[in-house]
């Protein structure tokens, strides 16, 4: 059991850091586009994820009130993961001339302007938006639906401040800059709340029907 429950985790963690390279690979392009190109290179990067199972934090969360204990820790190991893989990319990206355009340089001095209640904000209405983007995708029986849902959710994303998890970390350490790695954790706290909140109001729905 000890064995399977590692081997489980290990594979997670495979996944997982593959999410983090697609999402970081994503996440340049949305900055060098800065507009709806970028953004529909976003939602690729969640089809990507859910079509091949690759482990995302942002796709996994809000199902662990349906699953065992086990899941939790995998959607653990998955943000630990996406992280990872997107510093991967973005120690590469760090090498070349694409960390020394304009475009970089006004998003990233934008973003550092934004205080942690507004990141929060932007945060918590993403998470909104890729729970539903996401479980359309997971349920709708049309593809055309699934497909189209998904990239409309993430253009919004998009439209409010993209905060996903592989963008963020992947400009984050490429600067390795405090105060934006901060900001990053305001991110994740808002993503994960938003991501919740519908399951669990669900959930409360489900125990008043009885």
């Amino acid at each position: 059991m000890k064995n399977l429950i590692i081997s489980k985790l290990l594979k997670t963690l495979i996944n997982s850091l593959i999410a983090g390279i697609i999402f970081a690979i994503v996440g340049a392009m949305y900055i060098y586009f800065d507009n709806y190109i970028g953004m529909f290179s976003l939602g690729i990067g969640f089809i990507l994820c859910l079509l091949y199972a690759y482990d995302a934090y942002l796709i996994k969360l809000p199902y662990v009130f349906d699953n065992n204990p086990i899941y939790f820790l995998e959607t653990i190991v998955s943000l630990i993961g996406n992280i990872l893989g997107a510093m991967l990319i973005g120690g590469i990206l760090h090498l070349t001339p694409f960390y020394n355009n304009d475009i970089l340089n006004v998003f990233r001095d934008n973003y550092v302007n934004l205080n942690h209640f507004e990141i929060l904000f932007y945060g918590f209405i993403n998470g909104i938006l890729i729970y539903f983007g996401v479980n359309t995708y997971k349920k709708a029986e049309q593809p055309i639906a699934r497909f189209l849902v998904l990239i409309l959710c993430i253009i919004g994303c998009g439209a409010f401040l993209n905060v996903n998890i592989g963008f963020a970390s992947f400009l984050f350490t490429a600067k390795f800059e405090g105060r934006l790695w901060s900001k990053f954790f305001t991110i994740l706290l808002g993503n994960s709340l938003g991501l919740l909140l519908v399951p669990l109001l669900r959930k409360l729905r489900g125990k008043i029907n009885g």
